[in-house]
């Protein structure tokens, strides 16, 4: 239905983070980081010594290419 988002597995999203390690393994990082280790983005900026603004804007970018993978898997 319109509106409503599919639940992904667990595989199905470690599938999608292995294609996307494949093209940019710093993506992942991020989003490891970011989701699984429960940092900020303020957190992430100053571990990786990068700005917030690129932080965020790579995380949106991450999960779009995890968005387009998961719904090819699909």
């Amino acid at each position: 239905m319109e509106g409503q988002t599919s639940a992904v597995s667990f595989l199905e999203l470690n599938d999608a983070l292995e294609v996307l390690g494949r093209e940019e393994l710093d993506l992942v990082s991020l989003v490891e980081m970011r989701f699984l280790a429960g940092m900020t983005a303020e957190e992430v900026a100053e571990v990786r010594r990068e700005s917030v603004t690129k932080v965020r804007r790579d995380l949106r970018y991450a999960l779009a290419r995890l968005r387009t993978l998961l719904s090819a898997q699909g």
